[in-house]
């Protein structure tokens, strides 16, 4: 589904060497923003709760940064 919204590259294999295509824009572009601000809101009050997917959501932000985490977030 994040392929086909365009919020990752397209991934095609053929004998088990998978190729990484570029993003697609042929997505609906409002549902793709909507979907990206929604998961930075969600990084941004992570803090406030205390649970298993906030902790995972710290621990991504940590490693990987904010903007991948919030377009991470909304795609699980």
């Amino acid at each position: 589904m994040a392929a086909w919204l365009g919020l990752v590259p397209n991934q095609q294999s053929t004998g088990g060497v998978p190729t990484l295509l570029g993003i697609s824009k042929r997505g609906n572009t409002y549902q793709r923003t909507l979907l990206t601000h929604s998961g930075r809101t969600v990084v941004r009050v992570v803090d406030k709760h205390d649970d298993r997917r906030n902790n995972w959501i710290k621990e991504l932000d940590q490693r990987r940064g904010k903007n991948i985490t919030a377009v991470s977030d909304c795609c699980q």
